[in-house]
């Protein structure tokens, strides 16, 4: 109740400015790619959180989502947070190479096999044009299907070096020692939860450098210096 009552308070009020400029939450730490875009491609939108945050650095950006589920698409509070919404699978994204600036794919690769975790992450660098920006868990973090959504459930892990043999620079987020059991359960008592985010406040530069013990991890990768390479691959 209590871990409830302080994210609701932290997302509506002026604090959630502060957060974004900061690195210890996964859109501080995107900050910087965000606030240069102009267009967003929002890959996985659920409760259109992403696109709620966005809308707090203030300038006006063209927000683009799409998600597999269509309950998630047919929400009153989704269809106002975006400019445009698709009905798609991430793994064939349907835009045009180069069609944004950034695509953002928040807690989307873990619900994927890794073969096809790796062809999504393909189609995004080719569809941005200046960043993609992965956000996972790191190493096996359980869920298994939620709300009705059989798309919920998580098939695949992930670690920092996987991301880096990408090309991408990677920055880890929370401490995994203390929000989840050595299983991969995710810690469910609000009292645990609220335990373990005071500590990874406290201590975020350790997860920050060393994404290897964090919670989660976010993956960013600038693809101005590959555009001869993305030529290439939309042609093939």
């Amino acid at each position: 109740m209590i871990y409830h009552l302080l994210t609701s308070l932290l997302h509506k009020t002026n604090i959630l400015r502060f957060i974004l400029r900061i690195p210890f939450h996964r859109y501080g730490v995107a900050f910087g790619a965000l606030l240069r875009a102009e267009s967003i491609l929002d890959v996985g939108v659920r409760y259109a959180f992403a696109a709620k945050m966005i809308k707090h650095l203030g300038s006006k950006k063209r927000l683009l989502g799409v998600d597999i589920w269509l309950p998630n698409l047919l929400r009153e509070d989704v269809r106002m947070a975006y400019d445009d919404l698709v009905l798609c699978d991430a793994r064939h994204l349907p835009f045009r190479t180069n069609s944004v600036n950034v695509v953002l794919m928040f807690e989307i690769i873990e619900h994927m096999v890794k073969q096809d975790a790796f062809k999504c992450i393909q189609y995004a660098e080719l569809v941005a044009k200046d960043e993609v920006i992965i956000s996972t868990p790191v190493g096996y973090f359980k869920q298994e299907e939620m709300y009705g959504n059989p798309y919920e459930s998580h098939k695949s892990a992930f670690v920092p070096s996987e991301l880096r043999e990408l090309g991408y620079k990677v920055r880890g987020i929370g401490l995994r020692a203390v929000s989840r059991t050595k299983g991969g359960i995710p810690i469910t008592s609000s009292t645990m939860r609220m335990i373990s985010l005071l500590i990874s406040l406290l201590f975020w530069p350790l997860p920050y450098f060393r994404p290897e013990v964090a919670e989660r991890m976010i993956g960013m990768k600038s693809l101005k210096r590959h555009e001869w390479l993305k030529r290439t691959i939309a042609h093939d």
